[in-house]
This record gives C-alpha cells, structure tokens and sequence, in this order.
C-alpha cells in the first residue's frame, strides 16, 4: 500500500512547509534555516511533487488542510 503524502515527507520538508504556513517565502525560509535558496526551492520542488500542488498557495492551502500529520 503506498505511503500517504504526509508519511513520505521529510523532516527537512515538513520544517519548510511549518516556515511556508507562517508566510514566510523561500528567500526566507533559506536564510532562517542556513541552507542555500537553491536548497531550499529544492524542498519546495519535492513538496509539490509529493503533495500534487503546483504552487505555494496551493501546498500552504495544502498543509492546512493536513496540518494534524504533516505540520503539527
């Protein structure tokens, strides 16, 4: 049986997508996390990829709809 969405994200991931969910953008999400933009939009790639959004209003709108497994 495959993974749900919230199953196959990472720690990294599910700590991008908390910062996204405060509104925070991936310029700054990179900087609050010490890691490279390009990193960082990295993570944001594989979130969509993995939860089948396209954008980050959709993967924000996304999380909130999962926030008891993905971002609590």
């Amino acid at each position: 049986m495959p993974r749900s969405a919230c199953e196959q994200l990472t720690p990294t991931e599910r700590e991008v997508l908390r910062m996204l969910t405060t509104g925070l953008r991936v310029t700054a999400v990179a900087k609050e996390t010490g890691r490279r933009e390009s990193t960082a939009r990295t993570h944001v790639k594989h979130l969509h990829q993995k939860t089948g959004t396209h954008d980050i209003p959709a993967l924000v709108r996304w999380a909130e709809s999962h926030r008891s497994c993905c971002v609590g």
